[in-house]
């Protein structure tokens, strides 16, 4: 069986709304690239606050998709994964 061994590009947009008038949240979606730009679906997408470790995962959709909403603002690590890709690693 031939896999294919790239890296997966990640690009993502961090938007910061208030969900009360007492709290701030910051909602992160983006979209799961492979190396020639194409979307890849199907992506295991986590999200680790760097300061607490508190974490959450999601699965980008067949447009390479993903969305984490609610995040307490501060530092974060996104891995992205899947099978016939490196796992790539952000800050």
């Amino acid at each position: 069986m031939n896999t294919r061994q790239a890296s997966v590009a990640l690009v993502f947009l961090a938007v910061c709304s208030v969900l009360s008038a007492q709290a701030t949240r910051v909602e992160l979606f983006g979209i799961v690239r492979d190396p020639a730009g194409l979307p890849v679906s199907g992506a295991e997408v986590q999200i680790r606050n760097v300061d607490t470790s508190v974490s959450a995962e999601t699965t980008s959709d067949s447009a390479g998709l993903y969305r984490f909403v609610a995040l307490l603002p501060g530092s974060y690590e996104i891995t992205a994964r899947k099978e016939g890709f490196s796992l790539l690693k952000r800050s």
